[in-house]
């Protein structure tokens, strides 16, 4: 049996389009989601140098800069240059890295070693996915997951709206801490979702039940 991991991914850039500036990655590692066993596993964070990212051809917008200093200082502190960063092309083979370990086959209840489905988790992924996998192409590398492992945050928070409000710990903005944020949504709403499939079925079952012949109706 596969053994199936959720990846969710926040960006904060300079930019909105799909070339925008890379200011930080951030992405959280989830297990078990749609259990009760459901849990953060691992996390992955780099502030990025914004000088190696223009140099590489991304592209900055002056609306988004605006908006920036409309951020609180905690938020623009990760961003600002003034604490240590990555330079993109690094960031990105830290990010490939740490994507690969999350991915590496692990062994069962029987010590057998289970392959790795992995679910890639934006919000939404026309933004953070394409963004993180253009920094990819820019520099002629390949992106590091598969556009099939491509799931939509927003979408499935749209479906279970339930999951949505929830304390917000940490600094808003911040690439890691959105990222847990959203981590933690994605839990309740696969929570639900397994409830409702979980219901499903058994209703399907009843009705099917019903619809068996008895003895005397099959004479």
């Amino acid at each position: 049996m596969n053994r199936r991991i959720d990846i969710v991914i926040d960006l904060e850039t300079l930019g909105q389009g799909n070339n925008a500036p890379i200011l930080s990655i951030g992405a959280v590692a989830v297990i078990g989601a749609g259990t009760a066993a459901a849990s953060i596993a691992d996390e992955f964070y780099s502030r990025v140098d914004l000088e190696s990212a223009i140099a590489r051809g991304a592209v900055p917008d002056s609306e988004t800069i605006e908006w920036w200093w409309q951020q609180s200082p905690e938020a623009r502190a990760e961003i600002d240059g003034s604490r240590d960063r990555d330079d993109i092309r690094a960031a990105l083979v830290l990010f490939s890295n740490w994507l690969l370990q999350q991915s590496e086959p692990q062994p069962d209840q029987d010590g057998c070693l289970a392959d790795v489905e992995r679910r890639i988790w934006g919000n939404s992924p026309s933004f953070d996915c394409i963004i993180l996998g253009n920094a990819y192409r820019i520099g002629g590398n390949l992106v590091p997951w598969h556009h099939r492992e491509e799931r939509d945050l927003r979408t499935l928070l749209d479906l279970y709206p339930a999951a949505k409000p929830r304390h917000f710990n940490g600094i808003r903005h911040h690439a890691l801490h959105d990222a847990r944020h959203e981590a933690h949504q994605l839990i309740q709403a696969l929570s639900v979702h397994a409830l409702r499939l979980d219901c499903a079925k058994a209703e399907a079952s009843r009705v099917a039940s019903l619809e068996q012949p008895t003895d005397l109706q099959a004479r």
